[in-house]
C-alpha cells in the first residue's frame, strides 16, 4: 500500500517534534541552566529532573539545588510547573495557564550596608562576561524592551509552602531568620491595559506570626487594592533584629499584633504614584520589656489605633483615636548612679573636653530640619488616649527611694501639625502615696510649645520627699500634705509661670535621732504665688499654729547642727562627694524673691538648755505677728511684729526692721522679755555665778542694731521681788558679790533696774555675744558693789513695785498677759484689807498714742479699700501700693509722687539710680500716717477705755465692791522708754481724798 507523502511528512515532523521537544529541549534548558550558573555566577547547581511536553506545552522542574562554592545554599525548589497556553498566539502576549512554584527555599545574606547575596552575584555576572561588548549589548536590549510593558499573561500563578532565610552579618551579632510557610496565589495577572487578577499572599515568621494580603491587581497601568492583615508576635523578631541599634541589655516578650488596612496603589497617565490607606486598625498588647536581676522595665496592656488613614501625594495622614492603656514602667537607678537599662560603658565618667565637644555639637542645628521633612504634611488625630498609666521610679542610691504614680490618666483632642493649633488636653494622675494632680488646658505644638493649663494638686503627702531628704538631715517627715490650685502657662516669652495659691497642711517633722517633735504647723499657706525659674512672688504668706523646738546640747552644740548629716555619717556620701572636681563653680544666676506680708498665729515653740548644771526649759505659747514686705532685690528692710507667751504669765515681744537676706548688714530689732519667772534662771546663774535664784520676776529688753556686720546692743534688765537661793558650786562660775550687788541695785521699791551695752564685729570670729553680755554683766556688779553708798528707800504700805503703773501699748487699750496678773495679784491684795481704795487715772500719751491710731485708721482705710476693690489676682503689695498712692493723691500731698520716686531711686553699684518700689511704699505710707487726723477727743475716748479695760479686770478677778475703785482726773502721760504709756495705779483709805502713791513714777 502507498503511503501518501504528504502523511509521511507529518509523521516525520510530527515525531521530530515530539523527539526535540521531550528528549532534546530539556537536555539542552538543563544543560543551558547548570553550565550558565556554574560559568557566569560560579554557584554549584544540581536539577534532578526537567521535562517537557511538547503537545501540552507543559514544563516540569524537579530537585532544583543552587549552593555557593564553599557549599552554602542559595536557592532551591521541589518542583516547578508551568503550563504554556496556545492563546498567545490570539492575544499577542506570551500566555501561561499555571506557574506552579512548590516548596522554594531562598537564602538571602547581607554581609554590609553596601554588600548581599544580590550586589556579589550581580559583581560576579559582570566579571564572568564573555566579551566586554557583551554588557552595553544587553544594556541596550533592556533599554528596549523597557519602552513598554512585556505582554504576559498567566492566568494561575502560585508559590506554595516557600521558605526565605535571611542572615544579616552587618550586626555586631549576626542576625538569622526564616520566613514561612510562604503562600501565593494570583489569578489572572495580566500586562494588557486595563486587565485585573486578584492576589494572595500569606507569610508566616519563625514564631507563627501572619502577614496576610489579599486584594485586586491591575498591571497596565498598576492599580492595586486590597487588604492587608497582620496578626501573631513579631515583635520578639523586631526587637532582635534592631538590638545593635539600641545597645540595651534587655529583652521583650510577647507583643501580640492584630492589625488591619485597606490600601490602593495606583500610577495615573502621567506614570504619578498615588497610596491611599484607609479603615487602618490594629492593637498590639501583652509587651513586657525585661532586664536581667530586676522587675520588667515596661509592661504594656493595649496600644491601639483605629481610624487610620494615609494618602500619598495629598502627604495626609489621620488618626481616629490613639490608645495606650495599661502602661507599667519600672525606672531604675542603680547604687552607682546609672540607669538601668543603660549600654554597656555608659556609665563611665567622659572627659569635660569630651562632653564639651559633645555639648557644642549636640546644639548645632542639622542639615535637615525635621519640620522641614514634615512640611506639606497633615498629620492629625481626633484623640490620644493615655489610660492606667502606673510609673515607678527606684532609686538604689538611696533608702527607700521609690516614687510612683499608680493611676496616670491623659487625653490630648485634636492633634495636629498645623501651625497653632489648639489641642485641649486633660491629665489626671494618682501618686502611690495618696492625693490626685489635674490638669486642664490646651497645648500648642508649632511653631512653638506652648501650655496654657489649670492646675490643682490635692493633698500630696510630703512624706513623698523622705528618701531624699534623708541623705542631707536626720529629720523624718511624719505627716504634711501639699494642695495648690492655679494657672501654668508655657510660651516663648514666658517659659514657665505658675500663678495661683498654694498650701501644706498638718506639717510634722521629727527629729530622727532623739524621735521628738522638731518642727509643725497647722496650715501654711499663699494666697496667691507667681513661681518662674529664677523669681518666686508671694502675696500673703499665713502660718497657722506653727512649732518649733530648739535645743541646747552639752558642749553647746543645738539639735538643728546635730540633724545635718555630715560625711562620717554616711561614708558612701564621702566617697562619692571627694572625687567632686576643684574647679570653680559657675556663677549662680540671681534668685528673685518677694513675699508682699507674712503673718504667724497662735504659734508655739520650746526651748531647752542642756549646756548647764540644771536642765532649763522654756515654753512660748500664743505666738502671733507679721513681717512687712520682703524682697531680696531691695534694700528695704521688713517690719517686724511679733508677740508671744512664755510659760504661764510671762511675755515675749519682738519689733524692729530686718534685712532677712542680709541681717549682719541692716538690722535694728528689739527683743523684749516680761514677767518672766527667775527661777526659771537658775541654771544660767549657777554657771554664771554660782546661785541659785529662790524668787522674782524679770522684764528683760534686748536691742540688735546691726549695720556693716557691727552689732550695738542696748539691753535692758528690770528685776522684781529679787531672792538668791543657796550657793551652786560650778568650775565656770565668777566670784561675784551677789548679795551686795542686789541689795544696792534695788531702789526704794525693791526693784533692780538697769543698762548694759554689748558691741562687737560678727566679722570677728573671736566676737561671742553671750561671751560679751556676760562680761557686761559681771563688770556691772563689779562695779556696783564697789559703789556702796546709794540709798534705797523703802515703801509704806501694802502695794509691791509692780503695782505702780498698769502698761498700755500706744494705740491700744486690751491688756497683756503680764498686766492682767498684775491686777488679779492688786485685786486680791485689795481683798485681804478692806479699808484701802485704789485710784485710777485715765491716761493717754499725745505723741505716741496719737501715732499709733493715726497707723491704725490708715491701716483700716487701706483694709477697706482692699476688700472693695475686687482684685484678686494682683499680688497684695501691688494693690497696697496702688490705693496708697490713691489716698496720697486725695489727701493733696506734697511733694508731688514724681520726687518722692526720686528720692526712692538709691544709687546701684555704678551710681546709677534705681528706683526701689519698697522704699516709694514706705514713704508714701509715712506721709499718709503724718496726715491721719487724731482729735484730742480720740485721745480722751482711749483714756476712757483703758480705765473701764482696768476695772472689768478687777471686779472680774474677785469680789470687789465697784465703790472700791475711784476715778482721777485724766492725765496726758508720755511714754516710758519702752513706748508704753502708763496708767498710775493710786492706794487711798476709803473715804479720804488724800494721794498716796504706791511709788515714784
Amino acid at each position: 500500500m502507498k503511503i501518501d507523502r504528504k502523511w509521511f511528512y507529518a509523521a516525520a515532523g510530527v515525531a521530530i517534534y515530539a523527539l526535540a521537544g521531550f528528549l532534546l529541549a530539556p537536555w539542552l534548558l538543563k544543560r543551558s541552566l547548570v553550565s550558565t550558573l556554574d560559568e557566569r555566577l560560579e554557584l554549584n547547581a544540581t536539577l534532578e529532573s526537567l521535562a517537557i511536553n511538547p503537545f501540552t506545552l507543559t514544563l516540569t522542574a524537579d530537585g532544583l539545588s543552587v549552593t555557593e562554592r564553599d557549599g552554602a545554599p542559595l536557592l532551591a525548589f521541589e518542583r516547578l510547573f508551568v503550563n504554556f497556553e496556545l492563546s498567545s498566539l490570539f492575544h499577542w502576549a506570551v500566555s501561561f495557564d499555571e506557574v506552579h512554584l512548590i516548596r522554594p527555599a531562598v537564602h538571602f545574606e547581607r554581609l554590609n550596608d553596601t554588600e548581599n547575596t544580590l550586589s556579589g552575584l550581580a559583581d560576579t555576572w559582570r566579571r564572568t562576561a564573555e566579551s566586554t561588548d557583551l554588557e552595553p549589548a544587553l544594556e541596550a536590549d533592556v533599554n528596549e524592551s523597557t519602552e513598554g510593558l512585556f505582554r504576559l499573561i498567566v492566568s494561575d500563578l502560585r508559590i506554595v509552602e516557600g521558605r526565605l532565610s535571611v542572615t544579616d552579618r552587618s550586626r555586631t551579632e549576626p542576625f538569622s531568620t526564616e520566613f514561612g510557610p510562604i503562600n501565593l496565589a494570583v489569578t489572572d495577572l495580566s500586562t494588557l491595559p486595563d486587565d485585573s487578577g486578584t492576589q494572595q499572599v500569606t507569610i508566616h515568621t519563625e514564631s507563627g506570626a501572619e502577614l496576610a494580603w489579599t486584594g485586586g491587581l491591575v498591571v497596565n497601568p498598576l492599580s492595586v487594592t486590597g487588604n492587608v492583615t497582620i496578626r501573631g508576635g513579631y515583635m520578639p523578631l523586631v526587637f532582635r533584629y534592631f538590638r545593635d541599634e539600641l545597645n540595651l541589655p534587655i529583652g521583650i516578650e510577647g507583643g501580640e499584633i492584630d492589625a488591619r488596612l485597606d490600601y490602593t496603589v495606583a500610577l495615573d497617565d502621567h506614570g504619578e504614584l498615588s497610596v491611599r490607606v484607609e479603615n487602618l486598625a490594629g492593637t498590639l498588647s501583652g509587651v513586657t520589656v525585661t532586664q536581667p536581676d530586676h522587675p520588667p522595665v515596661l509592661e504594656l496592656d493595649t496600644f491601639s489605633v483605629t481610624g487610620g488613614s494615609f494618602a500619598w501625594p495629598a502627604q495626609i495622614v489621620h488618626v481616629d483615636d490613639i490608645l495606650v492603656a495599661g502602661l507599667s514602667i519600672d525606672a531604675y537607678r542603680a547604687a552607682d548612679g546609672s540607669y538601668l537599662p543603660m549600654p554597656p560603658g555608659s556609665s563611665e565618667e567622659v572627659p569635660a573636653e569630651t562632653a564639651a565637644a559633645d555639648q557644642d555639637e549636640a546644639i548645632e542645628p542639622s542639615a535637615t530640619d525635621e519640620s522641614d521633612a514634615l512640611a506639606g504634611w497633615s498629620l492629625t488625630a481626633d484623640t490620644l488616649r493615655l489610660t492606667g498609666w502606673a510609673i515607678r521610679h527606684t532609686d538604689a542610691t538611696l533608702d527607700n527611694g521609690t516614687l510612683a504614680v499608680s493611676d496616670l490618666n491623659l487625653t490630648l483632642s485634636d492633634l495636629s501639625n498645623a501651625s497653632g493649633q489648639a489641642m485641649p488636653l486633660a491629665l489626671d494622675l494618682t501618686p502611690a502615696v495618696g492625693g490626685r494632680v489635674v490638669l486642664n488646658g490646651q497645648l500648642t505644638a508649632l511653631p512653638q510649645a506652648t501650655l496654657s493649663a489649670e492646675v490643682t494638686a490635692e493633698e500630696i503627702p510630703l512624706a513623698i520627699a523622705q528618701p531624699y531628704v534623708d541623705p542631707i538631715v536626720h529629720v523624718g517627715i511624719g505627716d504634711g500634705r501639699l494642695s495648690l490650685a492655679g494657672q501654668i502657662t508655657s510660651s516663648e516669652a514666658e517659659p514657665l509661670l505658675y500663678d495661683g495659691d498654694f498650701r501644706i497642711a498638718d506639717l510634722s517633722l521629727t527629729d530622727r535621732l532623739q524621735d521628738e517633735r522638731l518642727l509643725a504647723w497647722q496650715l501654711l499657706s499663699v494666697d496667691r504665688l507667681r513661681a518662674r525659674p529664677a523669681s518666686l512672688e508671694l502675696s500673703t504668706l499665713t502660718i497657722d499654729s506653727p512649732y518649733a523646738r530648739v535645743e541646747v546640747e552639752q558642749g553647746g552644740r543645738t539639735n538643728l547642727d546635730r540633724l545635718i548629716v555630715t560625711e562620717a555619717d554616711d561614708p558612701a556620701d564621702a566617697e562619692t562627694t571627694g572625687g567632686a572636681s576643684a574647679s570653680e563653680p559657675a556663677p549662680a544666676r540671681q534668685f528673685l524673691l518677694t513675699v508682699g506680708e507674712t503673718r504667724i498665729s497662735d504659734g508655739s515653740a520650746h526651748f531647752e538648755d542642756l549646756n548647764l548644771p540644771l536642765p532649763f526649759q522654756a515654753d512660748i505659747t500664743h505666738l502671733a505677728g507679721n513681717l512687712s514686705t520682703l524682697a531680696s532685690n531691695s534694700n528695704a528692710p521688713s517690719r517686724v511684729a511679733i508677740e508671744g507667751q512664755v510659760n504661764e504669765y510671762g511675755r515675749l515681744k519682738i519689733t524692729g526692721n530686718l534685712q532677712p537676706f542680709s541681717p549682719i548688714r541692716g538690722t535694728d530689732v528689739e527683743v523684749a522679755f516680761s514677767n518672766v519667772e527667775l527661777p526659771r534662771m537658775s541654771p544660767y546663774t549657777i554657771k554664771f555665778a554660782g546661785r541659785r535664784i529662790a524668787d522674782g520676776r524679770t522684764d528683760l529688753t534686748l536691742t540688735y542694731k546691726v549695720v556693716d556686720g557691727r552689732m550695738n546692743g542696748d539691753n535692758h534688765l528690770v528685776i522684781r521681788d529679787l531672792r538668791l537661793g543657796e550657793k551652786v558650786p560650778h568650775p565656770d562660775a565668777m566670784n561675784l558679790p551677789l548679795d551686795l550687788a542686789v541689795a544696792l541695785m534695788k531702789d526704794p521699791t525693791g526693784v533692780v533696774d538697769f543698762n548694759f551695752p554689748v558691741s562687737g564685729s560678727l566679722d570677728d570670729p573671736q566676737f561671742s555675744y553671750s561671751g560679751a553680755i556676760m562680761k557686761a554683766l559681771s563688770n556691772l556688779i563689779l562695779g556696783i558693789a564697789a559703789a556702796p553708798f546709794k540709798l534705797l528707800g523703802a515703801l509704806v504700805g501694802v502695794a509691791p513695785d509692780e503695782f505702780e503703773h498698769i502698761a498700755f501699748e500706744a494705740g491700744r487699750s486690751d491688756l497683756t498677759p503680764p498686766q492682767r496678773e498684775v491686777l488679779a495679784k492688786l485685786a486680791a491684795a485689795l481683798a485681804q484689807r478692806p479699808e484701802l481704795s485704789l485710784a485710777l487715772t485715765p491716761v493717754s500719751d499725745p505723741d505716741s498714742d496719737r501715732l499709733a491710731l493715726k497707723e491704725a485708721q490708715l491701716e483700716a482705710a487701706l483694709e477697706a479699700r482692699l476688700a472693695a476693690d475686687g482684685d484678686t489676682r494682683a499680688m497684695i503689695g501691688e494693690r497696697r501700693l496702688k490705693h496708697l498712692e490713691k489716698l496720697y493723691d486725695e489727701a493733696g500731698q506734697a511733694p508731688d509722687r514724681a520726687t518722692l520716686k526720686l528720692e526712692s531711686s538709691p544709687p546701684d553699684a555704678e551710681g546709677k539710680p534705681t528706683f526701689d518700689p519698697l522704699i516709694y511704699t514706705e514713704r508714701l505710707r509715712s506721709a499718709l500716717v503724718a496726715a491721719e487726723p487724731v482729735p484730742d477727743e480720740d485721745l480722751a475716748a482711749l483714756a476712757g477705755q483703758r480705765v473701764e479695760t482696768v476695772q472689768e479686770a478687777l471686779t472680774g478677778a474677785v469680789t470687789l465692791a465697784p465703790e472700791r475703785l475711784t476715778l482721777r482726773p485724766a492725765e496726758t502721760e508720755g511714754a516710758d522708754k519702752d513706748g508704753r504709756v502708763l496708767m498710775p495705779l493710786e492706794v487711798t483709805a476709803r473715804g479720804s481724798a488724800a494721794r498716796t502713791d504706791t511709788g515714784e513714777r
